[in-house]
Order: C-alpha cells, then structure tokens, then sequence
C-alpha cells in the first residue's frame, strides 16, 4: 500500500477560536454532502494550565476545500471533581445503530503523584454533529481492578449487533532519573447498549519495540477480507526530545476484531518533504468514502502546528 503525503490540512492559527494552539487526534465522520473532522484544540487558563476541548472543522468529501469550523466549545467541560474537569482529549465520533451521532469523549484530571488520571464517557448531538451533551455526569468506562489507571482513546464501531470499542488501558508508571512516564496498550471490549462493557483484559496489539511499547489511539476500518486498525507507538522515555523514541503510526490487521496481525512496514508513510512530520507522527485516524481512503494525523510536537491528511493510492 502506498500513501501520498499531501502535508498540513488544518492549521490552528486559521481557526476562528482558540489561541492557536494544537488541533489533536483528527477524527472524520462522513456527513450528508461534506466530510467533518472532530479534533481538540488546547486553551491556557486563568493559572497558565493547558485545558483541551472538542472542535470541528469541515471539509469537502475530497478534502480540497475547506467549508467552515465550530463555534466554540461545542462541548463543555466537567464541573469541579469531575473526570473531565481539566480536558477533553481524544474526542471521537460515530453512528449508533438507530443513526444516532454520538461521541467518546477522554475525559482527563490532572493528579499530584504523577500527571494525569483519564476515563471515557459518551456524548449524544440533537443538531447534526455541531454540538453535544454528555450522556449522565460520569464516564461510561473506567478504571476497574484489572484496569487501574488511564482508561482513555475509545474508538467505537457497531458489528453483527454488537458495540466494540478499541482502547487504551494504563499498564504501570513508570519513574526513571527523575522522570515518571506512563505504560499503556491496547485492548479490546463490548457492549450491546454503550453503557455496559464487557472487557477482556488483554493486550490485543504485539509489541515491536519490547514490554515498553506504549500504544495508542486506535481507529478500525473494513477492507475487502480484513479488519485494519491504525494506531500510534512510541517508548515510554525520551520521546518527547528524541525523534528515534517518539510517536510513529502502526498498523494491525484482523478477520474476527479479536486477533490482530501487525503489518507496519505494508502501510507504513513516508514523512512529508517539508518537515513538518519529520519527528513524529502520531493519533492517526483511517477514513473512507467515495472520493478514496484517508489517513489524518498529527506531526512534530503532538499537533502544535495542526494535522495533516495522506491519500492511499488505489483501492484498500
């Protein structure tokens, strides 16, 4: 499979909000005449803090022109306590059974022994996609027993009536000269109603980089035979200043969305000639329609400088 890198699609100081910071993990959702893509955008408060919130911008099915974005915030954050007090991030759309244009929402809260604690709640919109309300006061899947920390990046397709939902779950923190990172992987769950998940506690993507391989925001489309799923990995340290150990995109491939395959070097894409993806690429989100297959990601410093699209020359 080839991609053609076509560079930057979205550029947060273009936005009509904000203050041009950061348009995060892309997410595209095919509407009637355009295509939409939810992202988060970040907003300093009144303490200098970063908080994330939810946004859009569209697009034509082609992704050549672009059409408009949100009014902002389509999507409030919790109230004081709550999971999603301090950020909304990823935020990702899809269709329930009965047509409904729903969301995953991570939400996260910052902590004082190590950075944050995240969990994901639903979102329902009444008015096409341009705003939301959340589903009940708290998050639909959270930290259990086998599960302790950082339940976050919830990608959700309905199949052969059942929800899946693709995840991350928080392995252990990690503390190295001086420096606590985070441990997580992908996992796998379902549901028939969104609300309760049945999960099975297992890692579902083989590691290439070894036992410190963090994984993250996977998203999963049909092909003719398979299941392919893109996703994000990096090592637990040094990735932020050291583009060897930073984000790169990997890909899996499954017949059953229960065992998966990795296939990295048949999907992988070639950094873009200007740069701007030359350190990182990460939170990749695969998208179809009529014009072709798609690949939205985010470059150097995690989505600083907006997102960028690749088109998969041929047929999937």
């Amino acid at each position: 499979m080839k991609w053609n890198n076509l560079g930057i699609l979205c550029d947060p100081t273009n936005l009509a909000f904000g203050q041009g910071l950061y348009c995060q993990s892309p997410h595209a959702i095919q509407m009637k005449g355009f295509v939409r893509v939810y992202f988060t955008t970040r907003l300093r408060d009144e303490k200098f803090f970063f908080r994330s919130f939810p946004a859009y911008v569209d697009f034509s099915d082609d992704f050549s022109v672009q059409l408009g974005v949100s009014d902002f915030p389509l999507l409030p954050l919790g109230p004081l306590g709550n999971f999603d007090e301090h950020g909304i991030f990823p935020f990702q759309p899809f269709l329930s059974r009965e047509g409904r244009l729903m969301a995953t929402t991570t939400g996260w809260s910052r902590r004082e022994a190590v950075p944050a604690e995240s969990s994901i709640g639903l979102a329902v919109s009444s008015d096409q996609g341009k705003t939301f309300e959340k589903v009940g006061g708290g998050p639909i899947f959270a930290p259990l027993h086998e599960e302790p920390f950082l339940i976050a990046d919830g990608f959700v397709l309905e199949h052969n009536d059942s929800y899946h939902m693709f995840y991350i779950a928080g392995r252990k923190w990690l503390h190295r000269s001086g420096v606590t990172e985070r441990l997580y992987k992908i996992r796998h769950a379902q549901s028939t109603n969104l609300i309760e998940w049945s999960r099975t506690n297992l890692n579902v993507i083989p590691d290439s980089l070894g036992e410190t391989e963090c994984q993250a925001l996977p998203t999963v489309i049909k092909s003719s035979q398979n299941w392919l799923m893109a996703f994000c990995f990096r090592d637990a340290f040094d990735f932020r200043e050291n583009p060897s150990k930073g984000y790169r995109i990997g890909w899996a491939r499954s017949r059953d969305l229960i065992n998966w395959e990795r296939v990295d070097s048949e999907y992988f894409l070639t950094r873009h000639f200007s740069g701007w993806d030359l350190q990182m690429q990460a939170y990749p989100n695969i998208f179809t329609n009529s014009t072709g297959t798609y690949l939205l990601y985010n470059g150097n410093n995690f989505g600083l400088n907006g997102f960028g699209i690749a088109k998969l020359e041929g047929e999937l």
